[in-house]
């Protein structure tokens, strides 16, 4: 968490998106198990990872899923041109998030 704590992006996240009290307090809610991120964490995971990060839903009524957002496309290529594989989120249930491996 200390990472996290130091990353411009955190702080920026942390200053605009976090709940009243200190930002330090924040992220200890962070890494509490029953803390649940949103947007402004995804957001702050693609300036981490430095990879673009895909959030998913599951189509209605057929199998399958569809793309929704995509965070960090800056984050789509490497300086040197080849190409970086998003990190796949499904969101589900208004407020859940679980990762999508390709089969």
């Amino acid at each position: 968490m200390s990472s996290v704590r130091a990353h411009p992006a955190a702080g920026a996240a942390g200053a605009s998106h976090a709940p009243p009290g200190s930002f330090k307090t924040y992220c200890s809610r962070l890494q509490a198990p029953t803390f649940w991120g949103g947007s402004a964490e995804v957001l702050v995971l693609t300036q981490l990872l430095r990879r673009p990060v895909a959030i998913y839903l599951q189509k209605a009524n057929e199998l399958g899923y569809r793309r929704l957002i995509t965070f960090g496309e800056r984050f789509e290529t490497t300086k040197s041109g080849a190409a970086r594989k998003p990190v796949k989120l499904l969101y589900s249930h208004g407020n859940h998030y679980d990762l999508l491996l390709d089969s």
